[in-house]
């Protein structure tokens, strides 16, 4: 299975498991230009949430998210907002590793 493949496989597993957990599915693979794009967007208890969906691959799975990574992230958010009027939200991150979901919740805003 190649990468992109696998991604969207693991992908649709974290957005089953986020359904279980209350999560309404806004869209996924926002698409932002030069700055890539925004795994998965959900809505809960009012907050629209961004999340990165990582894997794990010969690294730890977090060390993956460099700080070039998180201000591409940021920009990408950032259109979101202005083009949605978006006023409450947050960022989280989704480690899939050896069928394990680690959610972690704790990013606040940029």
């Amino acid at each position: 299975m190649n990468r992109r493949k696998k991604g969207l496989k693991i992908e649709e597993i974290v957005c089953e498991y986020l359904k279980k957990e209350g999560y309404e599915i806004i869209e996924r693979n926002f698409y932002c230009g030069k700055y890539g794009e925004i795994d998965i967007i959900a809505k809960k208890d009012d907050f629209t949430i961004f999340i990165e969906v990582r894997s794990l691959n010969k690294l730890e799975p977090y060390y993956t998210i460099s700080y070039e990574k998180l201000k591409r992230l940021e920009n990408c958010i950032d259109y979101y907002v202005l083009q949605n009027g978006v006023e409450n939200y947050r960022f989280e991150v989704i480690i899939f590793n050896k069928g394990r979901i680690i959610h972690l919740k704790e990013f606040q805003n940029f």
